[in-house]
């Protein structure tokens, strides 16, 4: 398996680390590694260090109450 299909297996969007800084040259941020890229977090830690983020922690699951 190549270094670029490993990126797909984490993804960011899940991850409680990932943050947007709402500037164009960087547009992503990872609290953990506190880094900001033009690409997203875990595809610059897979280039990186050549392995998966190590730090990918899910987001709590949103539990909403019944009316």
């Amino acid at each position: 398996m190549t270094a670029e299909k490993k990126a797909l297996r984490t993804i960011c969007g899940d991850c409680r680390y990932l943050s947007v800084t709402y500037q164009r040259q960087n547009p992503w941020k990872c609290d953990r590694f506190g880094f900001k890229s033009k690409e997203l977090p875990a595809r610059v830690v897979l280039q990186t260090t050549g392995t998966e983020c190590a730090f990918y922690t899910p987001k709590a699951p949103v539990v909403r109450k019944s009316k």
